[in-house]
């Protein structure tokens, strides 16, 4: 905050000088002490020359009354004191001296910190964390105009050079405007300090009338002390000597001027022990003359010890940092530090010099420049201030009479000071520094909710500030029209004020007459900024609403009964939420003597494979029909159908134990799960449902028959008759304790449909066996290899004797190792085994046989019975058990699918529906909201991402004529601010969660970790026990969990509003909207035609005449009924109509965007269903960018109808169709479709961009359409199509990838993107990318 350099870095400056004097003074001085009793006991001004300690005395006065701040809150009484100075160096200079020689905590501000910019939170802080705040006058002005801050809420106000406290300067507007309409009880304690009360012009007689102003403004009395001859031993007294010149000798002859001097005084700039300054009044003139005599000192040995360098100002205008003749406050710094240090000993300057700049002490002051005012006599002789100290002041022989009498004129001003304002007692007489106060013309207006306060003086700034604010190109001007008229015989002046045809407020106001120029400008911002706040311009804090925030953003209660969710993690982008369990599973497990429902996985077509065991779940509540859904097996597509098979059943003691017994079985060997983190406790399970094994009577699945069909609350249930549990087959079973059983040798015909698993060595893996070789023994060598046989090669890899050497060899091939099944591997063979299962194939004999199964071969591997066991389930079940986990997790998505739908579907009956009467809900819906809640990552055969792409573009659509429509007022800017604020990722990702959306998105694969838990299982308590205990987090899960990112969920809530908008048009999905944000009202938005004043119709028909508008309505193919939408969307910012009420395009640009881009959206959404979202977003990207929509406003001739007063703009559109008039490819005889392709080849061809107005105006065009066709989308879709068919008919063989897209493609590993903002004397932005490579681009 201290730091006033661009780049913040601190400069270290010793402050030598400084610190010797407060050393010095480190005790009171008699005067010093007389002084602090009188601003104890009254507000005082206290005038003391250059170098006698008036710092001093304020800090004193800081810590005399420091007993009145503290670090409280303001709400809560809390005080601060302010010092104010009028230069930013001070501000550095002044708040060193307070932290050096106080405990309080000090705040140091200055604009560079970028203060303008800072909210009221950031205020509140500052102020909460800071006793002392000094800063720039500006700044104190700025944060009691917008309210941040209260005159009550200050103790002490400190002016430094309290002298320039006169006109419209920041110290009288903070004292006239905020101190002196402060109750006497409540104002702060007012010290100022000067070496000189007078500032410009005074003759003597009017010494003692601007004293009196000067005291009347500041509310105190300006003091001096009685102890002068104390005063004088610490006070600058230079000698003071006047040297006469002749203009020719200083242009002429520096050596001669240095002699003529030296001549007159006896000083010398060459000694290396005095340090002399000298003033100029152009920087021009101090650098060169710098250079000159350093260039001298290495030539003249009479100036061998010389040293030289320049301080000059930084300059105010654009640029002007940049500019070689001015100094940044860096620069300044230095150039003092190396004067402090005796590194250089003569410093020129220009009058940047005479105050703001703590410069050391100087032997010499060498006025050259001409003195105007007594104040820059007092700073300038101030800074003399080395014992036996030289004054010089150049004075012209011409005319030098009159210049030395009005130097003594100053200097007996100084002796009339030091007289009369000791002891000044109150006039008898009260001198009113307000009445007839020419900037009183118009009253404060003070705002109550803020106490923010618009003054004539503040007027013009909060005007021009707010004209900045406004949205625009480098062809717009952001400056208002101001016409001053003169009001004759009274001689008085009427301002009006016509703002920027990109601002609401199009008309022209009038201030009330004024008796000067100045004043009727004020007079008249004032009444522009009074209308600006009533139509929502400007905040209740007077600043221009850009960065806000209104109501229609604010998150509202969402009027759907769901979870927010468990959000135990919310820092940063990725957190933790609880996976949500469908209702109708909770709660549902089957109990011994109740009836259970049971349903049948049934697998159409039904291959081979699966067709000797059929499987399905029981559970005590009866679900809801469900559609039917693919899974790729290892053995190829098929289709499940969940389908009840028997109601009501009851289930016996035994058979239940053997039913959870399964369960467990398989979940161990097939599933797989993870034992650390889960348990079998089947009464107590995650889901309550449980796997059963079905069998059929009928001799075939083809000769099952529907039974019954039964409605229960109009959901249509089938029954199969002849369906039933397996019981035979769960008895079998169960007469096994493990999984996995020994091989009976003897027995092998145990074998057939059978999976075994081997007894040794560390790979595991399970094997179907396919043959039983019976001609082959362990004593025969393996295939391959002819100097081993199965004995010797297992003693020898494993230590392993085999017992029976007659036992037959069995041949196997391994069990696909594929868990997930929703997700189909184009590209790959349909049986090829998995991968993932590692296969140390030294350890096995590979048969040269092959077994061919689908025309696809597999590998056959040779076993050793004795070495192997076998797994208690058959492998005809094996398989069709493995395609059980994939088949559940796909149950229970389209379960939370279909509860969701009938949340939203409920809600929107509710809300919008008199009878109550939900939407249908199909299947069709079920999916599409199972599409919608499966993110791109599960690996799934489809994801959210085409839906997301077209509920981006109708949420954007919809917003923005909503926004449109209700803020009618508000520029395009601010409605593009208000848009990104409602469809950014954090909104729609709060918005989610208050849906309970994340626990039913669908993030991972089946085979993931804890995403799917298997029946009978639950979470392990004795871990979140241990948790509690340990105080630690591992990283196991006690809850079923899954990380998300934010913007995942806020995809998904675009997603589902894809879904609505597809399933049941767009008044659905505009009320799902509304769900969501109970502010988004579209029933009750105002209608957005445009009421025409009827006395404008005569001049907007003349202009529609004049300007042949009607060729531009035969291109569109579509004629305007209010002409006025025509004449506004062809209206540049830069162009003012003058008498007609007209605004410029970019509200219909900013509607015209949105609606072109859902449309796009959709047609690219339609158009092909293996458009990917890349391509989606890249087919966007080229139709509707700026370069493509910019060649059909010129292709067209849009832009020869374009309203605009930029001589840029049209300089830049001319150098545009030059370029592509001279190209080859551009022909007169060229139909539409190839005059768009030439345009575009030249783009590239000439490495050129088109001017974005053009562009612009597409988007208005169709924009302004919109809204005259009563905003009928059939209508304005048609307009669309006939203007885009040549670009779509360019891409229709390829569409073009993004840039970005590219860049990303080709660096995956990522790309760094960063950019700097503008500053006043740089507007223009600057952004960077950085690739991994570390190659750096860079464009402004």
């Amino acid at each position: 905050m201290e730091d006033y350099n661009d780049d913040n870095k601190k400069i270290q400056s010793d402050q030598k000088d400084n610190d010797e004097k407060l050393q010095t003074i480190i005790q009171p001085r008699p005067y010093q002490c007389e002084l602090l009793e009188a601003a104890l006991d009254k507000n005082t001004i206290v005038c003391l020359s250059t170098g006698s300690g008036k710092t001093f005395i304020a800090v004193m006065l800081i810590k005399a009354l420091q007993d009145e701040i503290s670090t409280m809150s303001l709400e809560h009484g809390g005080k601060k004191t302010f010092f104010l100075v009028n230069t930013v160096p001070l501000v550095k200079q002044q708040s060193q001296v307070l932290k050096k020689h106080t405990a309080l905590k000090i705040g140091s501000y200055i604009g560079a910190n970028g203060v303008d910019l800072w909210k009221e939170e950031k205020w509140k802080t500052e102020l909460q964390s800071h006793q002392v705040l000094v800063m720039t006058a500006a700044i104190l002005l700025q944060i009691l105009r917008h309210g941040y801050i209260k005159v009550n809420h200050i103790n002490l106000l400190i002016f430094d050079e309290c002298h320039r406290a006169v006109g419209n300067h920041d110290y009288a507007q903070i004292m006239r405007d905020y101190v002196h309409a402060e109750g006497v009880q409540t104002r702060p304690t007012i010290f100022g300090m000067t070496a000189s009360v007078i500032n410009g012009k005074c003759k003597t007689h009017q010494l003692e009338t601007k004293i009196k102003a000067l005291e009347s403004l500041m509310l105190s009395r300006v003091s001096t002390t009685k102890h002068q001859d104390d005063l004088r031993k610490y006070s600058t007294k230079p000698h003071e000597a006047a040297v006469y010149y002749q203009q020719a000798i200083v242009t002429n002859d520096v050596q001669s001027i240095l002699n003529q001097m030296s001549g007159s005084i006896d000083i010398s700039i060459t000694n290396d022990h005095c340090d002399d300054l000298m003033t100029m009044k152009k920087r021009c003139i101090a650098m060169v003359l710098s250079h000159v005599l350093n260039t001298l000192a290495n030539y003249d040995p009479s100036l061998s010890g010389l040293k030289c360098n320049f301080v000059v100002g930084h300059g105010t205008g654009v640029g002007s940092s940049q500019v070689m003749t001015n100094m940044t406050y860096r620069q300044q710094a230095c150039s003092i530090d190396d004067f402090r240090r005796h590194d250089i000993n003569l410093l020129i300057a220009t009058n940047v010099i005479e105050e703001g700049i703590d410069v050391p002490k100087c032997n010499v002051v060498i006025r050259f420049n001409e003195m105007k005012t007594f104040s820059s006599y007092m700073q300038s002789k101030g800074r003399a201030r080395a014992q036996l100290a030289h004054f010089v002041m150049m004075i012209d022989e011409n005319g030098k009479d009159d210049k030395l009498r009005l130097i003594k004129h100053w200097s007996d001003m100084q002796q009339y000071l030091q007289l009369r304002c000791h002891d000044r007692q109150p006039s008898d007489e009260s001198y009113d520094l307000l009445q007839n106060h020419e900037f009183n013309l118009i009253p404060p207006f003070q705002i109550p909710s803020t106490a923010a306060t618009l003054t004539m003086c503040n007027s013009i700034p909060i005007l021009n500030w707010y004209c900045g604010s406004l949205p625009k190109d480098i062809y717009t001007p952001a400056t208002p029209v101001v016409k001053v008229r003169c009001i004759m015989p009274h001689n008085l002046y009427k301002a009006t004020i016509t703002m920027p045809s990109n601002s609401p407020l199009n008309e022209s106001l009038s201030g009330p007459t004024a008796k000067s120029k100045k004043v009727a400008k004020m007079a008249a911002a004032f009444v522009v900024c009074k209308e600006l706040l009533a139509i929502g311009q400007l905040t209740d804090r007077l600043v221009p609403v850009k960065y806000f925030t209104t109501r229609a953003s604010q998150l509202d209660d969402i009027n759907i009964d769901t979870n927010e969710g468990d959000l135990s993690q919310t820092a940063g982008n990725i957190n933790e939420y609880q996976r949500a369990l469908p209702e109708i599973l909770q709660q549902c497990h089957p109990h011994i003597n109740e009836g259970v429902f049971v349903y049948h996985f049934q697998f159409n077509p039904c291959h081979k494979v699966y067709d000797k065991r059929q499987f399905g779940i029981i559970t005590s509540k009866r679900l809801p029909q469900m559609p039917s859904f693919p899974i790729y097996t290892p053995y190829g597509q098929t289709t499940i159908s969940i389908a009840l098979c028997r109601s009501e059943i009851i289930i016996q003691p035994q058979v239940m134990l053997q039913i959870r017994q399964f369960n467990h079985t398989i979940s161990q060997s097939i599933f797989r799960i993870r034992t650390d983190s889960l348990q079998f406790q089947a009464t107590n399970s995650y889901s309550g449902y449980l796997i059963v094994p079905i069998i059929y009577k009928a001799k075939g699945v083809d000769q099952i028959h529907i039974n019954v069909i039964t409605i229960v609350k109009d959901e249509y249930f089938v029954t199969y008759r002849n369906a039933d549990i397996d019981y035979d087959f769960l008895s079998s079973i169960a007469r096994y304790n493990d999984a996995y059983i020994p091989i009976d040798i003897n027995n092998l015909k145990l074998l057939q449909d059978a999976v075994i698993t081997r007894n040794y060595g560390t790979i595991s893996g399970n094997f179907e066996v396919s043959t039983i070789a019976t001609q082959r023994s362990p004593l025969d060598y393996m295939i391959g290899d002819d100097r081993r046989n199965f004995m010797t090669y297992y003693k020898e890899k494993y230590n392993l004797q085999i017992k029976n050497t007659n036992q037959p060899l069995l041949r196997v091939k391994p069990l696909p190792n594929k868990h997930d099944m929703l997700q189909s591997h184009k590209g790959q063979k349909l049986s090829s085994p998995n991968s993932q299962v590692s296969t140390d194939m030294s350890n096995i004999s590979v048969v040269k046989t092959e077994y061919h199964h689908r025309n696809q071969k597999y590998d056959e591997m040779e076993f050793i019975p004795e070495l192997c066991k076998m797994s208690i389930i058959p492998a005809s079940a094996w398989k069709i058990l493995a395609c059980i986990p994939s088949i559940l997790w796909r149950m229970e998505s389209i379960l939370l699918a279909q509860e969701i739908a009938g949340k939203i579907l409920t809600a929107l009956a509710s809300n919008f529906t008199t009878n109550n009467t939900p939407l249908p809900q199909s299947h069709s819906l079920t999916m599409s909201i199972l599409q919608a809640l499966t993110l791109a990552r599960a690996q799934d055969e489809f994801s959210l991402e085409r839906l997301e792409f077209l509920g981006d573009s109708f949420l954007k659509h919809a917003i923005a004529i909503y926004l449109f429509r209700s803020y009618t007022n508000y520029h395009e800017g601010q409605l593009t601010t208000l848009l990104s604020q409602i469809v950014s990722n954090d909104n729609l990702y709060r918005l989610g969660v208050k849906m309970g959306l994340p626990g039913y998105i669908i993030g991972n694969k089946v085979d993931k970790g804890d995403a799917w838990v298997p029946p009978g299982y639950c979470f392990n308590d004795s871990i979140e026990q241990l948790q509690m205990k340990l105080h630690v987090i591992t990283n196991l899960s006690a809850k079923p969990v899954q990380k998300l990112r934010k913007k995942s969920i806020a995809d998904v809530v675009e997603a589902l509003l894809a879904v609505i908008l597809l399933q049941f048009g767009e008044n659905s999905a505009y009320r799902f909207i509304t769900l969501l944000n109970a502010q988004i009202q579209f029933d009750k938005l105002p209608n957005s035609v445009v009421a025409v004043d009827q006395a404008a119709l005569n001049p907007i028909n003349m202009l529609y005449e004049g300007y042949k508008l009607k060729e531009v309505e035969t291109i569109l193919g579509y004629q305007f009924n209010n002409r006025i939408l025509l004449l506004s969307a062809l209206t540049h910012a830069s162009y003012n109509h003058r008498r007609l009420a007209i605004q410029s395009y970019q509200r219909l640009e900013f509607l015209g965007d949105a609606i072109l881009q859902l449309i796009i959206a959709r047609d690219g959404y339609n158009a092909n269903a293996d458009y990917k979202p890349a391509d989606l977003h890249d087919l966007k990207e080229a139709l509707l960018k700026n370069d493509s929509l910019g060649v059909m406003t010129a292709v067209y001739g849009f832009h020869k109808y374009l309203f605009q007063r930029s001589p840029t703009l049209f300089n830049d559109i001319n150098q545009f169709l030059n370029v592509v008039d001279k190209s080859e490819n551009l022909r007169p005889d060229l139909s539409i479709e190839e005059k768009v392709l030439a345009y575009s080849k030249c783009l590239v061809d000439a490495k050129i961009t088109v001017p974005k107005p053009l562009g612009d105006i597409f988007e208005s065009l169709i924009g302004a359409v919109f809204v005259d066709c009563g905003e009928s989308m059939p209508i304005v879709n048609e307009v669309v199509q006939k203007l885009l068919q040549p670009q779509k008919a360019m891409y229709a063989n390829g569409i073009p990838i993004s840039p970005i897209r590219a860049l990303h493609e080709m660096f995956p590993s990522g790309l760094t993107y960063s950019s700097k903002e503008g500053t006043k004397d740089n507007p223009f932005s600057e952004f960077s990318l950085k690739l991994p490579n570390g190659r750096l681009f860079t464009t402004t």
